[in-house]
């Protein structure tokens, strides 16, 4: 076997290494996001979902952007990073709901019902 036929066998041998180092980090990245399935059984729109760290004031972006959840309507939130949030959701009239919810890989399945949102937009923490 020739030098310039070694090299190549190196060079292609550390490619293969290095695409699966890559993927294992991509794939070990992906599952430490999590998602949250909100699931609105209520009669009200869902119009807008924030989430923000406790350490922190800023709501950021609405989650929904143009999205709206109708009654009846199942929503999912992906590449949420691992962490405890405050989720806020706002209905169509307007009133807010916060939630204290800890995301760390899965799924968390949020269920909106009725007596949630007005046990909730009382300030009223519900589980």
């Amino acid at each position: 076997m020739t030098t310039a036929t070694k090299t190549k066998k190196s060079i292609a041998t550390l490619t293969g290494a290095i695409c699966a180092v890559a993927l294992l980090i991509s794939v070990a990245a992906e599952a430490q996001n999590s998602s949250l399935v909100v699931k609105n059984e209520s009669s009200w729109k869902i119009l807008q979902i924030f989430l923000t760290t406790p350490n922190t004031d800023d709501w950021g972006p609405d989650r929904l952007g143009a999205d709206v959840i109708e009654p009846g309507r199942t929503y999912i939130l992906v590449g949420i990073r691992c962490g405890i949030y405050y989720v806020k959701l706002v209905d169509e009239d307007g009133d807010e709901c916060l939630n204290y919810m800890d995301f760390c890989g899965g799924k968390t399945i949020l269920t909106i019902t009725n007596d949630y949102l007005l046990t909730c937009e009382k300030g009223i923490q519900v589980e």
